[in-house]
């Protein structure tokens, strides 16, 4: 019980350690993956029209949620929600509006 880190894992000698290399650690790892919106508009600043039309390109080619938000974005899109609306109308006002259904109050009006 009273073993040492190091002696109870001898095939993994990066085990343990003092507390400084451990943060130096922590801290390498969160320089490489902890960019921000701050770090791509910089990059982005760099661009000419002509690239930043490029990475459009390559945004919208690589997939259909991108090419969604893109339409949505600049108006293209008739109705982006459409195809999420019909499955909850009919969910949420199936049951009311369904044709030989008899209801105590007046019949709400149907959206379908």
């Amino acid at each position: 019980m009273g073993d040492s880190v190091q002696a109870r894992f001898p095939a993994f000698p990066g085990i343990g350690g003092t507390t400084e290399r451990i943060a130096e650690r922590v801290a390498q790892r969160k320089q490489k993956s902890d960019h921000t919106w701050t770090d791509v508009k910089a990059k982005l600043a760099d661009f000419d029209r002509v690239a930043l039309l490029r990475l459009s390109q390559s945004l919208y080619a690589a997939d259909k949620e991108h090419q969604r938000f893109i339409h949505a974005r600049f108006g293209l899109a008739e109705d982006v929600l459409e195809p999420y609306k019909k499955p909850l109308e009919r969910w949420l006002f199936g049951l009311m509006c369904s044709p030989g259904r008899t209801l105590l109050s007046p019949k709400p009006a149907c959206h379908l």
